[in-house]
C-alpha cells in the first residue's frame, strides 16, 4: 500500500505483543514452549489467547478497558519500577 509516496506494511498490533516476547525469550536462550497462553495488556486492552504448536492464536477472552495494564502502571509507581509496569 502506498500513502503520500511511501510503502506502508501493516501490523497487527496485538499479535505484535505476542511476537515480541517469543522473540525476546529466543534471543535469552529460554524459548517459549507451544502451546501456550498469551496475555496481552496494554493500553486501552486486556487480552488472553491460546497459542498453537504453528504459531496460530486464538482470543480466550477480553476487557473492555485498560483496567489491568493501569493495575499493572500503580503497582509499578508504588514499588519504585520505571512505566510501563509489566512487559
Amino acid at each position: 500500500m502506498l500513502c503520500a509516496g511511501l510503502r506502508l506494511i501493516g501490523v497487527n498490533h496485538i499479535e505484535g505483543h505476542i511476537h515480541a516476547v517469543v522473540l525476546e525469550a529466543k534471543r535469552d536462550g529460554s524459548p517459549v514452549e507451544l502451546p501456550a497462553l498469551a496475555l496481552v495488556v496494554s493500553g486501552g486492552h486486556t487480552h488472553l489467547f491460546e497459542v498453537s504448536e504453528d504459531f496460530g492464536y486464538r482470543l480466550l477472552g477480553k476487557t473492555r478497558d485498560d483496567a489491568a495494564g493501569e493495575a499493572f502502571d500503580k503497582v509499578a509507581k508504588l514499588l519504585g519500577f520505571g512505566y510501563p509496569g509489566g512487559r
